[in-house]
């Protein structure tokens, strides 16, 4: 690959909604970089897990599979551990282009998030596999959920590209 990852954009949650959008302002190609996602998320209340989704698909394609697990309908950020009112979930995915099988896309998730007010991350730490049913070609959106309540404005997330060849 090329070797280092170059700043692509950043987003910051305007309004404390529940929904965070990152609609990239261009398409990631899959074909030539891989990508990296970072968030930083606090959520008002106590939630089961953050969940996130690709490219603002709701359906079959959007489906996850999680270290061979069943489909979710999106990725769930806190590896089914709960996130505390007002405790910071921070982590990072990144998302590989499969050109060996074009069936399916693969990825790599590393997330820890904090478990105190004060964003103490004495958290969990997060480490499953996962591909996403169907092919995907361009990274263009990422989605970041709670299962209860509304996040905080002021999170962010900063994605990143790697040149593949």
């Amino acid at each position: 690959g090329g070797g280092i990852w170059e700043f692509e954009e950043e987003f910051t949650l305007g309004v404390t909604q529940p929904d965070f959008d990152c609609v990239f302002a261009s398409a990631i190609d899959l074909a030539d970089y891989n990508v990296m996602c970072q968030w930083w998320i606090k959520n008002e209340i106590f939630s089961n897990n953050m969940e996130m989704r690709f490219n603002g698909q709701t359906g079959v394609p959007a489906r996850v599979y999680i270290n061979g697990n069943t489909a979710h309908q999106g990725m769930v950020c806190s590896g089914f551990v709960s996130i505390p009112a007002d405790s910071w979930c921070i982590g990072s995915f990144v998302y590989y282009g499969n050109t060996v099988d074009t069936s399916t896309t693969m990825g790599f998730m590393d997330c820890t998030h904090g478990t105190s007010a004060s964003g103490n991350l004495s958290g969990t730490k997060y480490q499953p596999s996962f591909r996403l049913q169907g092919a995907t070609t361009q990274f263009t959106q990422v989605t970041f959920m709670p299962t209860l309540g509304n996040q905080y404005a002021g999170n962010y997330v900063r994605i990143y590209r790697m040149k593949v060849n």
